[in-house]
């Protein structure tokens, strides 16, 4: 729905909130160069928090069989690769409400 904003009309955030979900669907792309955080869900959604750091990456994913509780606000798009679309949401703002390192 591109073509509906423009003058006097914003792209619209999504917000997520009270997201659950284990820390190993967090990775951390190009870690080396410009760090991007991406979460990715079991309904192929991914989500993808660009200029992070390792810092921010421990925050999201402190053990590998924790879970993460979150609350995002993001704008939504489309990732186009090899003629096949996937639906991705860029990350503006979260907080990570809660954290639980094992989970039995």
């Amino acid at each position: 729905m591109r073509s509906l904003w423009g003058k006097g009309i914003d792209e619209p955030y999504v917000a997520i909130k009270g997201l659950s979900l284990p820390a190993s669907r967090v990775q951390l792309l190009s870690p080396d160069k410009k760090p991007t955080i991406k979460i990715t869900l079991p309904n192929g959604l991914s989500m993808l928090k660009f200029f992070s750091s390792h810092k921010e990456y421990n925050r999201f994913a402190p053990t590998k069989d924790g879970y993460i509780s979150i609350d995002i606000v993001g704008k939504c798009s489309l990732n186009t690769f090899r003629g096949m679309c996937e639906p991705q949401l860029f990350i503006e703002d979260y907080q990570i409400t809660d954290v639980i390192n094992y989970c039995f």
